[in-house]
This record gives C-alpha cells, structure tokens and sequence, in this order.
C-alpha cells in the first residue's frame, strides 16, 4: 500500500503516549518477548491487556478494515491482517475488532490515551509509517516472519504510506461531515478534548475514502475499469 496526502511529522509526544508513538528498541523487545511466550486465554477467561504495539498494529489495520462491518459472531470473517494478529498474539479477532472501536472513538471502554494515540497517528502518515516499520523490524528481528506478521501495508520494501482516493475528496464535503459528526459527539463523547476529536474525525472520512477506493481498484485489478 502507498498513501499520502497528510501532514508532515508532529512533535512526539511526550509522558505515557511516547510509549505508543517512540517505542525504544528494547521497549519493543520486551512486547514481543511477552507475545512470544502467551499461550492461548480459555474463552470467557480475561486476558492480558494489550501490549503498545498490538495497539498501534490495530489502529494501522483499521486502513483496510472497517470493523463497524464485523460483530462478536462475524469478526472471524474480518480480512487481514486480523486473523493474523488472532494467531501470533494468543487472541479471539473479536479482540482486534473492539480494539479499532476503541480507537476511533466509537467505543468508550478503550485504555487510557488511546484515542489522543489514534488522533496523532491517523493525522501523520510520517510518524504512522515509522512506529509501523519500527515494530516490525522488532519483529523480525525476533524470529516473527511474514507468514506469522505481514507486511500488510506493504512498506517494507521502502514504499510510502498514502491514502487511495483522496484527491476525490471536497474539503467542503469534509467539513460538512466534520460538523456533523462534532455535534453529536460533543454529546455523547465530552471526554475527549476538542483538537482531538476533530483530527479523528477528519482522519476518520479520509480513511473511509481511502478503503472504498483501495477495494474498487482490487477488484479491478489495479488495472483501469475501462
């Protein structure tokens, strides 16, 4: 996948989320070393809180998958790389599929700093694409291959991240739905600060572009429908 359209790389930030937006080197050991030695949660039993990396793994999957179409008895029929994640992190994909609710917003039961984690990330293609390589780098670095892992937003091989679609998008029409979407969520979301809101929001329309042009031009073949 190569993307674009978004803007430059933001000061990380610092405290609790630089966890999730500059993980070390041996931050990012330590995950995957925890990952490599789960073993699998009985159902109905709790299980262990999601590592930083899985977290922004999920987030950087909600690029091709849109889990509003997914529920608890369909989200094993959720595309990659959610079956992939189920497998190698000791997980039900209805996990991965409450973790994208969580960072969109949609659902309120997510960790601490999530959403601000989400907002920062979806809006900076730069810093989205470099946690993404640095995580799986790590990854490879400790046996984890491309079977277990994909590479599924193809940047391993020194592509760019952009997103399809966008130059069809109308500022205005962004606006229209930014306003619309900021109403009903300064009703239902009043936790989450303004600024923050609207970079998820926004980044929200941009993302849903970006998957509905990405599925026209896989059905097509990437080759042009006429």
């Amino acid at each position: 996948m190569r993307v674009g359209h978004l803007p430059g790389r933001r000061k990380v930030a610092p405290s609790v989320i630089s966890e999730f937006l500059d993980p070390s080197p041996a931050a990012l050991a330590a995950q995957w070393k925890s990952v490599l030695a789960r073993e699998e949660v009985p159902k109905g039993s709790r299980q262990v809180p999601f590592a930083p990396s899985e977290v922004v793994l999920s987030l950087c999957a909600s690029l091709l998958v849109d889990h509003r179409r997914f529920g608890s008895s369909s989200a094993h029929r959720a595309g990659m790389p959610v079956q992939h994640f189920a497998s190698l992190f000791k997980r039900r994909p209805t996990s991965f599929i409450a973790k994208m609710a969580n960072l969109d917003g949609t659902r309120s039961h997510g960790g601490r700093h999530e959403v601000e984690v989400a907002s920062l990330m979806l809006s900076d293609s730069v810093l989205m694409q470099d946690v993404y390589l640095r995580i799986l780098r790590s990854a490879r670095s400790h046996g984890i291959d491309e079977h277990a892992l994909p590479d599924f937003l193809e940047l391993e091989n020194g592509e760019t991240l952009w997103l399809a679609g966008q130059e069809e998008l109308v500022q205005s029409e962004i606006e229209r739905s930014l306003e619309q979407s900021l109403e009903k969520w300064s009703s239902e979301r009043n936790d989450i600060p303004i600024a923050t809101t609207q970079r998820l929001l926004t980044s929200r329309v941009r993302i849903g572009q970006h998957r509905f042009a990405a599925g026209v031009l896989s059905n097509h073949e990437h080759r042009c429908v006429f």
